[in-house]
């Protein structure tokens, strides 16, 4: 594999943004895309991705995380206070250690540049595959909401 870069999302991500997600969407296994909807329209937890990407943009408590291989956005981590509320690798770009590392990447920044001592992640109960992934990397199961199990995991 390529070098990988990771990095914060910025205001130039905004206005690319229909691009990352035109480019990207088959790609990903994403709740932020309806199948048969253009993704200009699509809705990421209610909202369309341009207002939910400003939102992280300019809220100091909410961060998106890129990784990126070959100026492709390979994967995306959509972080809120502690909680990483998304996480998603392009499927052409798993079973190389990516989303490992850009996991690692955004605990060391909630770590270090938010000085939080935890940090969690939600998970369906029926996606045995990420839940498997969250623990093997130390998260531990803390609590289960509905259909969601809350993993954390403490620094």
């Amino acid at each position: 594999m390529e070098e990988i870069f990771f990095r914060k999302a910025n205001f130039m991500d905004f206005f690319n943004l229909e691009k990352i997600v035109v480019d990207n969407r088959k790609n990903f296994d994403n709740p932020l895309f309806i199948k048969g909807q253009k993704p200009v329209y699509a809705t990421w937890f209610g909202l369309k991705p341009h207002l939910k990407l400003l939102i992280h943009l300019i809220h100091p408590d909410k961060q998106v995380l890129f990784a990126e291989v070959n100026s492709v956005i390979a994967g995306v981590s959509v972080i809120s206070g502690n909680l990483i509320e998304g996480f998603f690798v392009n499927k052409e770009f798993r079973g190389h250690g990516l989303g490992k590392k850009l996991m690692f990447y955004s605990v060391d920044f909630l770590k270090k540049e938010k000085n939080f001592d935890s940090v969690a992640v939600g998970v369906q109960s029926g996606n045995i595959l990420a839940k498997k992934f969250y623990l093997k990397l130390g998260f531990e199961e803390k609590e289960i909401k509905g259909r969601e199990i809350i993993l954390k995991k403490f620094f």
